[in-house]
Parts: C-alpha cells; structure tokens; sequence
C-alpha cells in the first residue's frame, strides 16, 4: 500500500516489446543504443514468445531468460534476430507468415513485470482510480 492511500495498489507494470519487420533485415544500431538498459532498475527476467507456435493447437509457452546484470537494448536486438532465424522455416507457422520466398516472418514480443517505485507516476496515478 502506497502511503496516503486507502485500498491496496498494484504498483507492477507490464512492459511489451514487440519487434515487427516487414522483412528478415532488422535496422542496424549503434553502440550506445545497444548499452542503454531497457528501463532503471533494469530488467534481470524477460519472457519471449514468437507467434508461430500459437498456430494449430501447439503450445505457446514463453521462453523465461534471466540476465544478471540486466536486458539492454542490445540484448533484445540480438534476441530478436535470434528468434526470427530459429522460426525462418517454422513448420507450426500459418500460412499467412510466409513471404513469396516460403521464409517465415515472425513477430519477436518480449514481456516482463517490473515493480513500481512509491514516487512512480503510474503508481500514484493508481491511487486516484
């Protein structure tokens, strides 16, 4: 409970990332892009899921990667591209994922809770609802 207020308050957020790409190229990024953690604290556990295996009734399970010193932008950039080579001839892929060349073009989404600091602006924005 968040000093002032009455009733319990969630003070977690979900953060998404999705990374869409019309082709199997991703844009390149620079050194300082790819050390910059993904938020302060930074994140130590990340899920990622990739929509190809949700197809059919296959089980679409989460991947759970931790990380000691915590994700940076670097870290999802080359997870994504990680995933998208994995799933390139994914057989659980529909068919609509599949380009003119028979390549399977996935959507990498990375999910993760993170708890909210007392000051937090979504936090105190809670108190009010």
């Amino acid at each position: 409970m968040l000093p002032g207020s009455l009733a319990p308050v969630d003070v977690t957020a979900q953060i998404v990332a999705i990374f869409s790409k019309p082709s199997a190229e991703l844009p390149r990024i620079g050194t300082r892009w790819r050390r910059m953690f993904i938020c302060q604290p930074p994140i130590k556990e990340i899920s990622v899921w990739d929509q190809c295996r949700n197809y059919q009734g296959s089980r679409n399970e989460p991947r759970v990667i931790k990380s000691e010193s915590g994700f940076t932008i670097g870290d999802l950039y080359d997870l994504t591209k990680e995933v998208m080579a994995e799933h390139r001839f994914c057989l659980n892929a529909p068919p609509d994922f599949h380009d003119d060349e028979g390549i399977v073009r996935i959507d990498p989404t990375f999910t993760t809770k993170i708890i909210l600091g007392d000051g937090d602006p979504i936090a105190r924005a809670r108190i009010l609802l």
